[in-house]
């Protein structure tokens, strides 16, 4: 049984993903067999799923007895729920959350011409903190208010496009599979347009409710914008699969220099210098300014070599200026 370190790098086929779409067409929820899944695809054939033992009644019920405050009986069901969470999410469970998740991103990915990266599952104590009861501090609450329901990127992956196309034709596939008759529904579906962020940025973030009704973060994007954003290292180790051994870049990162006239992972500073504050308005309206040509030069380069000169000129002059 292959787990999410590695089902991700299994060979995809017009088969299994016309196995995918047959099982999510006669797929019910309350009569999915976990033992169904082989070799990381979904099968079709469909029995009753016992329910979780964290689920059964009395689960939540302290061994003790003793009487405690709401406040700590709230803590407990919050961990309890949490628990729950990332037991229907574990990589070694048919039909978890993670192994949904990556099904779909493969079955997407597959279908567009796009590439799956799996995300790491968000740390527990990375819930906790969203839910406002990270370290001692348990009066704090933010607008989850302790509801383990509401958190929506503990199980996560990106897809990514080398077109604008590819990236616009998987957000939309995406869409058309995550159907009430596909056992699913799309929870949310933003997408960041240029004109409409201070820095240039884009990008697309979907929550899928999967089959086993948790939530799965979908996020895409065109893989020249992620070598904006990211660092080399990352871009390297996660995007293009390849490690920069020494901090040498392999030079399937140069090529993308090359192509583009501008080095990568600059866009970050950019914002970093723009929203984290101790700089002069005028320091933020340069950066905000370089952002959104850097962006723009990224999705299409300029033809005219002398401006493309200019602008790298630019960007690497306040990287130097900055970057500490």
């Amino acid at each position: 049984m292959p787990t999410v370190k590695n089902i991700w790098k299994m060979p995809y086929q017009q088969q299994d993903a016309d196995n995918f779409e047959h099982c999510l067409k006669g797929f019910i929820a309350e009569k999915t067999d976990p033992r169904n899944l082989q070799m990381g695809v979904l099968q079709p054939k469909l029995i009753t799923n016992p329910r979780h033992p964290v689920n059964q009644p009395g689960a939540l019920a302290h061994p003790s007895g003793r009487f405690e405050s709401p406040h700590w009986t709230r803590l407990r069901t919050t961990i309890q729920d949490l628990r729950a969470l990332y037991a229907d999410g574990k990589s070694d469970k048919a039909f978890g959350t993670n192994l949904w998740l990556l099904e779909l991103g493969r079955y997407v990915a597959f279908t567009c011409g796009g590439q799956l990266c799996p995300g790491p599952a968000k740390q527990f104590r990375g819930a906790l903190a969203k839910l406002g009861l990270a370290q001692t501090g348990l009066e704090r609450e933010d607008h989850y208010k302790g509801d383990v329901k509401q958190l929506k990127d503990v199980f996560r992956i990106t897809l990514v496009g080398n077109t604008n196309a590819i990236y616009r034709a998987m957000a939309l596939k995406i869409t058309q599979t995550c159907t009430p008759e596909n056992g699913m529904s799309i929870a949310k579906n933003v997408t960041r347009v240029p004109t409409g962020d201070p820095y240039g940025y884009s990008d697309t973030n979907i929550v899928a409710i999967l089959p086993n009704k948790r939530f799965g973060e979908i996020q895409l994007n065109n893989r020249a914008i992620l070598y904006g954003k990211m660092s080399a290292e990352s871009f390297c180790r996660n995007i293009l699969q390849i490690p920069s051994a020494g901090g040498v870049l392999p030079a399937e990162y140069q090529k993308f220099a090359d192509d583009y006239g501008l080095m990568g992972g600059r866009g970050h500073l950019f914002y970093e210098v723009g929203e984290r504050g101790g700089h002069t308005a005028a320091d933020i309206a340069r950066a905000r300014r370089l952002s959104t040509e850097y962006y723009a030069a990224l999705r299409s380069p300029p033809e005219s070599t002398e401006a493309r000169n200019r602008l790298n000129e630019e960007v690497e002059a306040f990287y130097n200026q900055f970057h500490t």
